[in-house]
Formats: C-alpha cells, sequence, structure tokens
C-alpha cells in the first residue's frame, strides 16, 4: 500500500494547507501495513473533517446491505460520499476487507479534490 501519511502530508503543504491536518487521523508512517476499507473511511473522514470539507448536512443515501443505516461507519460513508469521496453504488461495501491499490488511490484522490 502507498504510505498515505506521506502522500496526505505533501499534497496538503504543496496546495498551502498545514499539514498537522494528518496528525491523529489515524494515519501511520507504516508504509506496509495493508489497509481495510473502514480504516480508509476513517482516514478519510478523520482528515476531510479535520480540514472542515465534510459536513453533516451534505450527505448522500446510501444502500450497502452490509453498513447499517445509523451506525457511525454509514453517517461517515454519506459524509464522504455528499463530497464525492465514495459511491453507494455497490451493494456491498465490505468494511473490513482489505482495499486495493487502485481503489485506494481512487479514494485518496477523490479526497484530495476537496481542498
Amino acid at each position: 500500500q502507498a504510505d498515505l501519511y506521506k502522500i496526505f502530508r505533501v499534497y496538503l503543504v504543496s496546495r498551502g494547507q498545514d499539514e498537522s491536518l494528518v496528525v491523529g487521523v489515524g494515519v501511520s508512517e507504516n508504509s506496509t501495513a495493508m489497509v481495510k476499507r473502514v480504516e480508509m473511511v476513517n482516514y478519510l473522514y478523520n482528515l476531510l473533517s479535520n480540514a472542515g470539507k465534510v459536513d453533516s448536512s451534505k450527505t448522500e443515501s446510501l444502500s450497502y446491505g452490509d453498513v447499517k443505516v445509523g451506525t457511525a461507519l454509514y453517517n461517515k460513508l454519506s459524509q464522504l460520499a455528499g463530497v464525492n469521496v465514495v459511491s453507494g453504488g455497490n451493494p456491498v461495501f465490505r468494511p473490513n476487507e482489505v482495499l486495493t491499490r487502485a481503489e485506494a488511490m481512487v479514494m485518496v484522490g477523490r479526497a484530495l479534490d476537496t481542498f
């Protein structure tokens, strides 16, 4: 997996943002760790929330069969969908499965597009 911490830090600094936005969002400097879908949602939600990029009033209704409405994960996903970081087009989210590099980079790219 890509080193998300460094990607976020470099990108934020290049855009004139404070790199401290990535501190405490759960992104480690361990570039060999596999990232589960739920972890990526937490990373991106925390990053975008710290930066004021997600808004609880801008959500999308999702229909993942394996994520219950009203749970913390559902709420984070619906807010990330509200800023086009995730989409609810699949019938399941599979929160505990590891992301592929391609899936991770799509989510990261979409998150970075919010800055």
